[in-house]
């Protein structure tokens, strides 16, 4: 039985948690399991998560859900801490789990999880906190390149860049005149930084994620590199839209887009002509030289509080849901991908080009946000300072600068 959020609303809108008014005095006895998503809203995807994937559980539990906003999950979370109520299943996003892992929120799960699964190992790093496994990654959300496949056969164009210099190389080439060889900040401008430094081989934090490793010169140089492209004339960060408009590769002003899974639903209704098979197709970020290619991962997470009550029943269930057909359901509700690679037949996701190339990739899903327990202090405050340095506000030392002193202030603070 699935208990609908609906419902309960009127009683639990000043509580902690949307549901807690509910979900805590039920969540006090055995048999209920409180989940809280950042995913699944509108009743269309409600109505996957609550009558596909939670009523067909068949554990010795009804379920509470608490639908809450990306914007306001982190606040909540943290709040609930605070008073002690912390749901017994909790989708996070990427860079998550070590926050709220060295905070004991989240349990240890069984090791051989990824395995059983058949989940990628590659994706393992965005779900440990000290060589443990804190979470599993649920539905993904990767980043690719996009392009006009027209326009490369038009310009003889029959490779795609190995490397960031010969894809420097291609932007080049790819000027001529009102037509942008490559959109790469119509993304949020943190995410694609740190795409650009993976591609370098860097990363945000040492590999015991207290101390930065952006300062090697990694960081330096993937900034350098994107601002080299704007000097080219082969990018330009005034041609950036919001999220939900149409993109300047939508509106064929650009002939490559630094692009993700998540804008596929937005192309198959906006621009269903472009995402074919003859119109476009993707690469992976090059590596610098000698360095594999990146596929960028992000997406929703999912763990178990430490404290739960039913944390038996929890695990149950989240076997349960990470049935592949499941899995399938969910990913395709939020436009977003199962972290397995061996799925059952399914045309809606087999449609979804983007996704198919992406989850064909998961070997190179190297760059991804988070790697330390202070990652939600510094993470908000890495976009503008990268922001700043992209419109010319402060130069790349200065901006790298910033951030260093930004997170070691941040990693200071744990013990």
């Amino acid at each position: 039985m699935t208990i609908s959020r609906r419902a309960l609303l009127g009683s639990a809108l000043a509580a902690p948690f949307a549901l807690s008014a509910c979900g805590q005095s039920a969540g006090s006895r055995p048999g209920v399991i409180r989940v809280i998503t950042p995913d699944f809203a509108g009743t269309d995807r409600r109505l996957v998560l609550e009558d596909e994937i939670l009523a067909t559980f068949q554990g010795d539990a009804s379920t509470i859900v608490d639908y809450t906003g990306w914007d306001r999950l982190n606040e909540k979370l943290t709040t609930g801490i605070a008073s002690g109520i912390i749901p017994d299943a909790i989708m996070i996003g990427v860079g998550w789990i070590p926050p709220f892992a060295s905070k004991g929120v989240f349990d240890e799960l069984p090791d051989d999880l990824f395995s059983q699964f058949g989940i990628n190992d590659a994706l393992r790093p965005v779900v440990e906190f000290e060589g443990k496994l804190h979470g599993l990654p649920y539905i993904t959300e990767c980043r690719m390149f996009m392009y006009n496949r027209r326009i490369f056969d038009e310009r003889g164009i029959t490779e795609v860049p190995q490397s960031l210099t010969e894809l420097r190389d291609l932007c080049r080439e790819l000027q001529d005149g009102e037509l942008l060889p490559i959109d790469i900040f119509s993304n949020n401008p943190r995410q694609s930084w740190l795409h650009f430094m993976a591609a370098l081989g860097g990363t945000l934090f040492s590999e015991d994620g207290r101390e930065t490793a952006f300062t090697d010169g990694s960081g330096a140089e993937a900034l350098q590199f994107m601002l080299d492209l704007v000097a080219d004339g082969s990018a330009d960060f005034n041609r950036r839209v919001s999220p939900g408009q149409p993109r300047p590769w939508q509106r064929e002003e650009a002939i490559i887009d630094l692009t993700s899974t998540g804008e596929w639903p937005n192309l198959v209704e906006q621009s269903p002509a472009l995402i074919t098979e003859e119109a476009s197709d993707f690469f992976l970020m090059p590596g610098a030289d000698g360095n594999d290619p990146v596929l960028y991962l992000g997406g929703t997470m999912l763990a178990l509080a430490k404290d739960s009550p039913n944390r038996e029943v929890a695990e149950e269930l989240l076997h349960h849901m990470f049935e592949p057909e499941l899995l399938l359901a969910a990913g395709n509700a939020n436009g977003k991908l199962p972290p397995v690679q061996d799925l059952p037949p399914d045309p809606d996701f087999e449609s979804n080009r983007m996704g198919v190339f992406s989850n064909a990739n998961y070997d190179y899903a190297g760059a991804f946000e988070g790697g330390s327990a202070a990652w939600m202090e510094i993470r908000e405050q890495v976009g503008p300072q990268i922001e700043g340095a992209l419109t010319g506000q402060q130069g790349v030392t200065e901006t790298i600068d910033n951030l260093a002193r930004i997170s070691n202030t941040a990693l200071d603070r744990l013990t």
